[in-house]
């Protein structure tokens, strides 16, 4: 039995003043019969069924179904009301437009989990819509919507049936079809018609209640016995197919909005694998890059000392050969060979000839390798790109002239005078090898072996000298008695690491070098791989940054459409609530279709990121050294990509907001 019970309900029109809709309303419905509604416009008819439908809460007052008032059930409870108990007919008919007669009818049962879909062809034969199934609902006669909007109320077998105004879009005949219908229905079940036609009132002599200005006015109660129905239990199942029916329409019809998403989503995911995964293969392949340079194992120890400029916040560092003491205590007993430096010989006039070429611009640097022999040199490539500019061959394994040329001279205590003395030797070389170097900053060079070297300085004769002191005096002589501050001991020794172990011990004392420190180690490729490092750390965290923007102008748009498409089926939703649909499934069925492109995007920025990565390797294979350089990480891409997808889903969320506040009986109201 449906019972209300004082029911009272105002509305505010203003700060200030308030219109009183229903006052103190109260009536025993009976399980069965036809009853009324009746009154003017205005009179409080439709709110007084509302509160009976449960869409609108009265201000005071309860509404009882079966001694429940369904004003206190929860959240859950209040649905299945919806789902089991009662069904409305809307004047407006109120079904799904855009999806065809049996699809409105499966969401139905779907939302009601009826697993019997043999009760649509049934109810649509019953009611004369058997051949218009396939059809979509917007094509269908008034008549036609009327009569499935009766089907869909029936379906589910409610105690309860609720009419708003059911004949008022309706003809004569369809409405005098209709009514009869109702009429029968009511032998089995409530059936509570909202009119102000009351030709219906006096034709059938059923019960009534008279509205006027929100006040029970009349009332006609039937003499009838009361009588226990008994509904026939429906086979019901879980199901929740009408969720991902109504997604995928919705998918469809919003295609392009989504799609646009998608390629946003898409888009910033792209780029933050990319500088994610060059960033890290960067910081990761640093001591690869540093490999990648023949004089690897090569270091520059310098003692360092800093003057302050007068009137300036800047120092001035200043150079010069530190003792062989200080040396030999750096390396701290690790496996290094300790020579002069000779690079004050090589900073100029240095030629190599082949033939009529003579090629002058490359530098000069010294390494250990035990496999080469004694006049065997190695270059890199960029010194060979430019030879080879030059239309010839570098010849591997042939004769080449270097020659070396160089001024030098000093103030002599013997003879109390200048001394000069010129280096001039032309060497015989071959080059047994071509490097690959990383490309960053890359010059041409040639690395000579420093026994190599350091033979030729000892048997080359600096002449002058040795007429000054009265004995052969050789140019190693002459680094070898040269005060740590003369140029011409380069201000340096070299050490060269004879195992990875002493390599990796050179490269920390690099690393944690400071101002305070008195001797400076250095490295050429380390110095330049740290630089690329620094730089492309910079140049990351504004990609970086641009691309966190441009997640977030991805989120932006994902949700603006979900909010638009929750909009957009605002009234959509409202009639799946009034079905017993969840706030929860209609949720759902937003995130379902954000989430379907947001996989979408996030598939397109995966696929494209790995192709990227194929042809910036590609690219880049000369530059970095390698065919590999960017790997992909695929526990990166599973991480990225579901805090990607929930955080697209967590964006949707707005929709769900905008259907908890949205009040269902205002997206219903006929216009």
């Amino acid at each position: 039995m449906l019972k209300i019970t004082k029911i009272s309900k105002s509305f505010r029109i203003s700060k200030d003043r308030s219109m009183l809709a229903l006052n103190d309303i109260s009536y025993n419905f009976p399980s069965s019969g036809l009853f009324y509604i009746i009154g003017k416009s205005g009179s409080g008819k439709s709110t007084l069924l509302n509160i009976i439908a449960g869409l609108m809460k009265p201000d005071s007052g309860t509404v009882e179904l079966d001694d429940k008032d369904i004003y206190k059930l929860k959240e859950k409870d209040k649905e299945n009301y919806l789902k089991n108990d009662i069904s409305i007919i809307f004047q407006k008919y109120n079904l799904i437009e855009d999806m065809t007669v049996y699809e409105n009818l499966s969401v139905v049962l779907s939302i009601k989990q009826i697993d019997d879909k043999s009760r649509i062809d049934e109810y649509l034969k019953k009611y004369g819509l058997s051949d218009k199934k396939d059809r979509m609902v917007s094509s269908l006669s008034g008549g036609e919507k009327q009569r499935l909007a009766l089907v869909r109320s029936l379906i589910g077998n409610p105690k309860v049936l609720l009419c708003d105004e059911p004949t008022g879009a309706l003809d004569k005949d369809n409405s005098d079809s209709l009514i009869d219908d109702l009429v029968a229905l009511s032998r089995d079940m409530l059936v509570i018609v909202v009119t102000h036609n009351m030709k219906y009132v006096k034709r059938f002599k059923t019960g009534y209640l008279k509205l006027d200005n929100g006040n029970l006015v009349g009332k006609r109660i039937p003499r009838k016995e009361e009588k226990v129905i008994e509904r026939k239990p429906i086979k019901k199942k879980r199901n929740d197919k009408f969720i991902y029916q109504l997604a995928r329409k919705n998918i469809k019809k919003n295609r392009g909005k989504n799609i646009i998403s998608s390629i946003s989503a898409g888009f910033s995911f792209l780029l933050l694998l990319l500088s994610t995964f060059f960033n890290s293969s960067i910081s990761s392949s640093k001591i690869n890059l540093i490999n990648t340079y023949t004089d690897n194992s090569s270091f520059k120890v310098s003692e360092v000392s800093y003057e302050e400029i007068t009137d300036s916040p800047l120092n001035l560092m200043k150079n010069k050969r530190p003792s062989y003491n200080d040396v030999y205590n750096l390396i701290d007993g690790k496996s290094f060979l300790i020579n002069y430096s000779y690079d004050y010989f090589f900073n100029e006039n240095v030629h190599l000839k082949y033939g009529s070429l003579d090629f002058t611009n490359f530098k000069c640097k010294p390494i250990y390798r035990s496999d080469l022999s004694s006049n065997e040199v190695i270059v890199n490539d960029a010194f060979y790109e430019s030879y080879i500019r030059q239309n010839v061959s570098l010849p591997l394994n042939r004769s080449l002239s270097l020659t070396v040329q160089k001024e030098i001279s000093y103030f002599s205590e013997i003879s109390n005078k200048m001394i000069v003395d010129n280096f001039d030797r032309v060497v015989e070389i071959k080059v047994k090898e071509i490097n690959e170097e990383f490309r960053y900053m890359n010059e041409p060079i040639l690395y000579y072996p420093i026994s190599f070297i350091e033979k030729i300085f000892k048997e080359t004769e600096a002449l002058n000298s040795t007429n000054d002191r009265g004995q052969p005096i050789s140019f190693y002589t002459l680094i070898e008695e040269s005060k740590n501050t003369d140029e011409i001991g380069d201000f340096s020794y070299y050490i060269f690491s004879l195992d990875e172990e002493s390599k990796n011990y050179a490269y920390k004392l690099i690393e944690k070098f400071t101002e305070e420190d008195k001797i400076h180690l250095d490295n050429f490729g380390y110095s330049i791989t740290t630089s690329f490092v620094a730089l492309s750390k910079t140049i990351f965290l504004v990609i970086n940054i641009l691309s966190f923007i441009a997640l977030l102008v991805s989120l932006f748009i994902c949700g603006f459409l979900a909010y638009s498409s929750s909009l957009m089926n605002r009234k959509e939703s409202a009639i799946l609530s009034t079905l017993g649909a969840s706030k929860n499934s209609i949720y759902q069925i937003y995130v379902f279709e954000q989430g379907a492109y947001s996989i979408l995007g996030i598939m397109f920025g995966i696929l494209f990121s790995l192709l990227g990565i194929s042809i910036i390797n590609y690219s880049v294979r000369k530059f970095f050294v390698t065919n590999a350089f960017i790997k992909s990480d695929p526990l990166t891409i599973i991480i990225f990509s579901l805090v990607m997808l929930i955080f697209e889903i967590l964006v949707a969320f707005i929709p769900l907001k905008v259907i908890k506040s949205r009040k269902i009986y205002e997206e219903l109201k006929e216009e």
